[in-house]
């Protein structure tokens, strides 16, 4: 085509039909070579000549502009993108009228450009538009119909509309396994895209379904070791975990890691996320080391690569940081957390969750290094600013009141905590209801504040809410019944009455001899609480 511009340019000179013809070809060769900075260049060349010989309302004119528009959306120029096609489409409509393909090719180009530049609901119009066309002439079993599907259900999604997102990406499925069969990439390519949307409507065995398809499809036509596969792996990792399905999880991200190592090296991003979540699974089936090494590796990756001010390495921070706190390394889990918080305020300033999630990180892990007045001070700035950004009905604001309830309670500051504890009480009894296993330790922490306040009989009203309902929840032999038990002893014996304190530590007795054994450090501490009271 290049040869064929030279000699058109030489004998018929750069304004001609044929001249513009040749730029043209030379412009699509350029294009899906990738080079599109060239195409818009011989593109552009084509439709000044064909705007001064053939005039703006020509259908030759148009087609320049569609390219022109193409290429300027190739190159991330949305708004020359979308003039181009806007031009396009005002000559199509002229000459062909609406319900014209070529005029249903210039919506689709404009609602891309829309789609880029955020103006959602007006690209949503102008991909109903081309699908309105292409489905009156095409009919629905024609790919140019699947392609303007998803045009629309990329607006729905854009416009938070995941129903009707996930809608029309299924007919553009039924269209697409119809016309090019299961085993094609395309289908794999829209198997994932139905399972993205499936996972953030929360239905996580429909995403798995969907990602596991795609993962099929991609491992046939690509084989194992690709990048497209890994990718699939991925997303089929990320379904098991919101599954509780952590060791299939495992097995998938390993996968993915395996692939990524071996086709983009150790230092790269996605490498890097195929580490987290690797270190994700293991902490959830209670490999701690095994979830340290890989956030750790995740975040040296990370630090190497995006450098220390950036949220994918804040993130990073907090994973170790979790990670070190469950093998009760608390000042490296205070360190990482730490460094988790200064970057996201920097990066999120102060009034924002992720912050809030970081203060609440290093307030943990000063409780359990001791130091309960730095715990209360983080916990209550995380406490702040879900209050503000959530509002006081939240789970999330009750959780704060709850830390801070307990960093109060080992500061000595009983009536602090019993406030704090309250409002976490009303809360989750608000949103969680009676019946619910936070409610009842909201209950607990309550009447663990009226016990050291010396108000014994509220004590023992909180402690006996608590034991009706883990036992309705966990059954009279679980641990957490067993805890119920032993402050409804102590707490009747603070209240003279030693036969029910008797009975109650009993109970605590018998169920941690049964579920511990009689040598465990808390059926000997029961013992030993029994053995003081009797002795009163």
């Amino acid at each position: 085509h290049q040869k064929a511009l030279d000699i058109r340019r030489e004998l018929l000179g750069e304004k001609n039909l044929a001249t513009a013809h040749s730029y043209n070809e030379v412009g699509a060769s350029y294009f899906y070579l990738g080079n599109f900075q060239e195409a818009l260049n011989a593109h552009q060349k084509a439709l000044d000549i064909r705007r001064e010989l053939l005039g703006e309302k020509h259908l030759d004119t148009a087609y320049s502009y569609n390219e022109v528009g193409i290429s300027h959306y190739r190159l991330g120029n949305f708004q020359e993108a979308l003039n181009a096609h806007q031009k396009a489409l005002d000559i199509r409509r002229e000459l062909l009228g609406e319900k014209n393909l070529d005029t249903a090719m210039a919506y689709f180009g404009a609602g891309a450009a829309y789609l880029n530049l955020g103006n959602f609901q007006e690209a949503l119009n102008a991909h109903q538009k081309a699908l309105d066309i292409r489905r009156e002439l095409l009919g629905e079993k024609n790919l140019g119909t699947a392609e303007a599907y998803l045009g629309t259900g990329f607006a729905y999604l854009r416009l938070g509309n995941l129903q009707l997102a996930l809608n029309a990406h299924q007919k553009a499925l039924d269209i697409k396994r119809e016309l090019l069969g299961e085993k094609h990439l395309d289908t794999a390519s829209l198997y994932y895209q139905i399972g993205v949307l499936h996972y953030c409507l929360g239905n996580f065995q429909l995403a798995l379904n969907a990602h596991q398809k795609a993962l099929d499809i991609k491992r046939e036509l690509l084989g194992e070791k690709h990048l497209d596969t890994a990718y699939s792996y991925n997303e089929v990792g990320v379904s098991h975990y919101r599954l509780g399905n952590f060791q299939e999880a495992l097995n998938a991200h390993q996968k993915a890691l395996d692939i990524r190592r071996e086709l983009l090296g150790e230092k790269n991003l996605d490498t890097a996320h195929s580490y987290n979540g690797v270190g994700t699974s293991h902490y959830r089936l209670g490999n701690f080391q095994e979830a340290l090494n890989a956030n750790q590796k995740a975040l040296d990756i990370r630090r190497e690569l995006l450098g220390e001010k950036h949220l994918d390495t804040a993130y990073s921070y907090n994973e170790v940081g979790v990670s070190h706190y469950r093998l009760g390394n608390f000042q490296e889990a205070l360190n990482a957390h730490q460094k988790a918080l200064d970057i996201r305020r920097e990066l999120l300033g102060e009034k924002n969750l992720a912050t809030a999630h970081s203060y609440n990180e290093v307030g943990a892990s000063y409780f359990y290094l001791g130091n309960f007045q730095e715990a209360l001070n983080a916990h209550q700035k995380a406490l702040d600013i879900r209050r503000e950004l959530l509002g006081e009905k939240h789970l999330d604001t009750a959780y704060s009141y709850n830390e801070v309830g307990i960093s109060h309670y080992r500061l000595g500051n009983f009536q602090e905590a019993l406030n704090a504890h309250q409002k976490a009480l009303d809360i989750r009894r608000e949103l969680l209801g009676e019946k619910n296993l936070a409610t009842a330790h909201s209950y607990n922490e309550v009447g663990a504040s009226y016990f050291y306040l010396g108000n014994f009989q509220e004590a023992l009203n909180a402690h006996q809410k608590t034991l009706d309902i883990r036992q309705d929840l966990l059954g009279e032999k679980h641990l957490g019944t067993t805890d119920s038990y032993q402050w409804l002893g102590i707490t009747y014996s603070r209240l003279g009455d030693k036969n029910k304190a008797v009975e109650y530590l009993q109970k605590a007795i018998d169920i941690a001899k049964q579920e511990l054994g009689e040598n465990h450090q808390t059926t000997r501490q029961y013992i030993q609480i029994l053995q003081q009271i009797q002795a009163q």
